[in-house]
């Protein structure tokens, strides 16, 4: 489960970028059709609380009707659809790889781990564990043999 968490943290690095991208695309299309040329931040936050599903209500804030009253809610709505439709799934499928993928590896990774705990527990190196190796050290300092 943990090699698993750790891969899709790369994953989620992946989605981030892609979105990212996406918004930076979508604000310069805003942008390009003169909405809000003087407050590129404003708009950029009101695409993420768009995505968030937070605050909606921030097309009326931003004057989409008044300015852009077909262009500015169909490019906002466009960009809900691609952020949580095609983005969200993205990362899903990303997810369900990622998960088979380390899957498909476990046996091997817990055959390595074995192997790797054997080796530690040989004869000659000390049975116990690291907090009680110090009794074994104790009592026997000059080994078993």
């Amino acid at each position: 489960l943990v090699v698993s968490v750790m891969h899709m943290a790369g994953d989620v690095a992946v989605f981030m970028s892609f979105f990212l991208v996406v918004l930076a695309g979508f604000v310069q299309a805003f942008l390009g059709v003169g909405l809000l040329s003087d407050s590129p931040l404003l708009l950029t936050w009101a695409l993420l609380q768009g995505f968030l599903g937070r605050d909606t209500d921030q097309l009326s804030f931003l004057g989409l009707e008044q300015e852009l009253p077909v262009i500015g809610p169909l490019l906002f709505f466009l960009f809900l659809c691609v952020t949580t439709i095609l983005l969200l799934n993205l990362l899903t499928a990303q997810f369900a790889f990622t998960f088979q993928r380390v899957a498909d590896n476990s046996r091997q990774e817990f055959a390595l781990k074995r192997a790797r705990l054997l080796v530690d527990r040989q004869p000659g190196r000390g049975t116990a564990p690291p907090p009680f190796n110090l009794i074994e050290v104790c009592l026997f300092p000059l080994g078993r043999e």
